[in-house]
Parts: structure tokens; sequence; C-alpha cells
């Protein structure tokens, strides 16, 4: 095999809506799947500038909204807040 994953815009996965609100997530990450690739968005920001319209001061629900797309990573500039919000959509803590 040529690939194991593929890193791709996270509006490919989820897009925006012209308010800049999140829509449904696309078929991207199915379709990979399918072809036995891995999905690893990028790049996830918490600054507000960065964030959904409809997310505004919540970037650990923007990072949820991508782990329940069902994306297997994230590139972020703050693993913290990532490491953070994987754990709570994992029903972990550490």
């Amino acid at each position: 095999m040529y690939a194991d994953a593929v890193g791709a815009g996270k509006f490919f996965v989820i897009p925006r809506d012209p308010s800049g609100n999140l829509m449904k997530p696309t078929a991207f990450v199915a379709d990979a799947h399918r072809a036995g690739l891995r999905v690893h968005v990028w790049t996830m920001r918490t600054e507000d500038q960065f964030l959904p319209a409809n997310l505004k001061g919540n970037a650990k629900a923007e990072f949820a909204a991508y782990l329940a797309a069902g994306v297997d990573g994230v590139f972020t500039d703050q693993p913290d807040v990532g490491r953070g919000a994987v754990d709570e959509f994992a029903g972990t803590s550490r």
C-alpha cells in the first residue's frame, strides 16, 4: 500500500455554511476508511477567529465534532486542549 493515512484540511470533513457554522460531516472519512486509510485533519486551533461561528469560545466542542465524524487524529497548535478533548470524548481522563 502506498499510504496508511491522509491529512486533510478540516473543511473537507465538516464544511461550514456561509455564516461560518459547522454543517453536517461529508462522506470523506467514511470513504477514506473504506479505502483502508486513516484520516488526520489540520489545523485545529482554539482562538475564536479560527473556530466555527456557532462554537466561538468552545474549542473542545469543535474537536468533539471532528472526533464524532470519525477522524483518527488531528493536527493542533494546542496539544493540551486536543488531548483534553480526546479524553473527554472517549470518557477518560489523564
